[in-house]
């Protein structure tokens, strides 16, 4: 990966990681709750947007080779966060909160999987 690369990576990643400290932030105001919702519905925003990326940007052609890397890895990769969503859970467990544990695991993958479907799907109908 050449500096220019990598440099744009970085640049993403500061991005989305201050995009999803404000957003976070803002939601656990907003929705105060036991259920980690603030990283539930910033990972599934984020799956929308990747899937919105990789069918429109992508497969589709539409992103230029040199955004590829910065918008996908930098930006997208650090606006969402396995390693939130992985602690929430854990919390949840030791809390003695198993329903709610597993409420996390199961409606965040499914949900996270329908959003990157959705996505994909919202980006062939796009007509930009």
């Amino acid at each position: 990966m050449n500096r220019l690369a990598v440099a744009g990576v970085a640049a993403g990643g500061a991005l989305g990681a201050w995009a999803r400290h404000g957003l976070g932030s803002w939601l656990t105001a907003l929705l105060p709750s036991t259920f980690p919702l603030p990283t539930l519905m910033i990972n599934v925003l984020g799956a929308l947007l990747l899937g919105f990326v990789a069918g429109y940007g992508i497969e589709r052609g539409r992103l230029p080779e040199a955004w590829r890397l910065p918008v996908t890895v930098g930006f997208i990769g650090s606006f969402t966060t396995f390693s939130t969503w992985s602690v929430d859970t854990v919390l949840l467990l030791d809390a003695g909160r198993w329903p709610l544990a597993l409420a996390n695991v199961g409606i965040s993958l499914a949900v996270g999987l329908a959003a990157v479907w959705v996505g994909r799907r919202l980006a062939f109908r796009w007509r930009v």
